[in-house]
């Protein structure tokens, strides 16, 4: 009896957690593309609870996509978050649907894209990778300047 009391005394159960308030970074990024089942993923996880991320695909800066990439596993400590993104292949650009599909083939000469995390508020980038032979573009179509870089794997 004495030891379960112990026990209760010593359990902080106020519910509180203290989260870290640093900023998330990206610890691993994967970017694959598969032709054979035509079909994008992104995945992330970060150091850090993150406030989402975006994709943005590319090859021109006048049609540009963007998608949102959702947190699926968040440490509930703070410590961490996992990010994912699936994204089926269209045919045609005007069915490419945010979040969910993209008329971008594996494989497309010129695409770039622009991967960004943000802060827990939402609006803030954190951190970001870029993909593609010219990421510097994405400066020039006023997107952000990311020096960091993923390659895409084919599957």
């Amino acid at each position: 009896m004495l030891l379960l009391l112990a026990c209760s005394l010593a359990h902080d159960d106020s519910g509180e957690i203290e989260v870290p308030d640093d900023p998330p970074v990206i610890a691993t990024a994967s970017v694959e593309c598969d032709p054979d089942d035509a079909k994008w993923r992104v995945d992330l996880t970060t150091e850090h609870w993150t406030g989402g991320g975006r994709l943005w695909f590319s090859t021109d800066g006048d049609y540009v996509e963007d998608h949102r990439i959702d947190s699926v596993e968040a440490e509930g400590d703070g410590s961490a978050d996992r990010l994912e993104l699936d994204l089926s292949i269209v045919a045609d650009w005007t069915d490419a649907s945010g979040g969910s599909s993209t008329v971008f083939n594996c494989g497309v000469p010129e695409l770039t894209g622009f991967l960004a995390v943000y802060d827990r508020d939402g609006t803030t980038v954190a951190d970001c990778r870029v993909l593609g032979d010219a990421p510097e573009r994405w400066a020039d179509w006023k997107v952000g300047t990311c020096t960091d870089t993923v390659t895409v794997k084919a599957g």
